[in-house]
């Protein structure tokens, strides 16, 4: 039980440094991709609500253009240093996806382990 006990702190200490790296990195990636969408297409990036990082971010723009990353629309805009963005966007979201998750579940089990104690 020793080793049990010990190893959501583990990975919290593992994890949690990445919380500082992961989400400005994404927020790089996606003003990059956003940028880009707005200089070399700029029609799909107003169908996707002219995102941006900071201006004109809204709920619903996000989620259009992050519908747009998920589903790999972008393939059909025949840009190959757009689809090398995009897919690097989508690989961090899934990434960060696998960590956030992670950092809940290893929170849940301390808490649980010390319920128990």
């Amino acid at each position: 039980m020793g080793t049990v006990n010990i190893v959501p702190q583990v990975l919290l200490c593992i994890l949690f440094p990445l919380v500082f790296v992961v989400p400005p990195a994404g927020m790089y990636l996606y003003y990059i991709v956003t940028k880009r969408l707005k200089d070399k297409h700029p029609n799909q990036w107003h169908s996707l609500g002219s995102p941006g990082l900071i201006r004109n971010n809204s709920i619903g723009n996000s989620c259009s253009t992050l519908w747009f990353l998920w589903r790999k629309k972008f393939l059909q805009l025949d840009d190959p240093l757009l689809v090398k963005r995009c897919n690097m966007f989508v690989i961090l979201l899934r990434v960060w996806m696998v960590i956030f998750t992670l950092i809940v579940i290893s929170f849940i089990w301390s808490v649980v382990l010390e319920k128990l104690k």
